[in-house]
């Protein structure tokens, strides 16, 4: 009896997906670590990691398996590492990049701080633009005061540790 893989790879999709959404807010790091390279330079080889609290407590989540899930990236289960192809390029980054568009792919609420001295983070594009009237001042890429980054890509940092 055959399965339909294509209804179970979307099940992991959403559900890789809602398990990140929930780790990976906008601003969050996430860690990588190079594990390969190929003779020829082409294809090199990452884990990637993110701080995640339970129980009161701090610890470090291998996520590369759920990041290959909703990427596209093929995950190399030998060696335990996404395998990502092309050189002239800043891999790592590209995979973060690539993972931050697909968890926030309508931008993000940037830092800003209220007149008394408050931290805040619209959550939508519309807190954003309410927050702006009230009188709180965004810190955006490239000096852009609107509270809101439509480029999801720039949601999450990366740090290379290899």
């Amino acid at each position: 009896m055959k399965t339909n893989t294509t209804k179970l790879k979307n099940t992991a999709r959403e559900s890789a997906l809602a398990e990140l959404r929930e780790l990976l807010r906008p601003g969050e790091a996430v860690f990588t670590i190079q594990t390969s390279v190929s003779k020829s330079g082409t294809k090199r080889g990452f884990r990637l990691y993110a701080m995640q609290c339970m129980d009161g407590k701090v610890g470090v989540r291998n996520i590369t398996g759920l990041v290959g899930d909703v990427t596209g990236f093929r995950f190399d289960q030998v060696r335990g590492s996404l395998a990502v192809w092309g050189c002239g390029m800043d891999a790592s980054l590209s995979v973060v990049y690539n993972l931050s568009y697909v968890l926030h792919p309508d931008g993000f609420g940037v830092n800003g701080q209220t007149l008394d001295g408050h931290k805040v983070r619209p959550e939508t594009k519309e807190d954003a633009e309410s927050a702006v009237k009230d009188g709180v001042v965004f810190f955006g890429r490239n000096g852009d005061p609107s509270g809101w980054d439509s480029a999801g890509g720039y949601a999450l940092e990366r740090v290379s540790l290899a």
